[in-house]
């Protein structure tokens, strides 16, 4: 039984939906989803006319 630690207790893995579970482990595809969201967010900021 996967046990996730918590200050407050233990997270039962096998109790939340699938797809909660499934964020527990990103993959490369979330690496590269996260560094593009990144990118554009750090464009938006330096370049302040691109989010007009």
């Amino acid at each position: 039984m996967g046990l996730i630690a918590r200050s407050q207790g233990l997270l039962v893995v096998e109790a939340l939906p699938e797809q909660i579970v499934a964020r527990l482990e990103p993959n490369t595809f979330d690496l590269g989803i996260a560094l593009a969201a990144g990118a554009i967010a750090t464009y938006a900021k330096v370049n302040p006319d691109a989010s007009n």
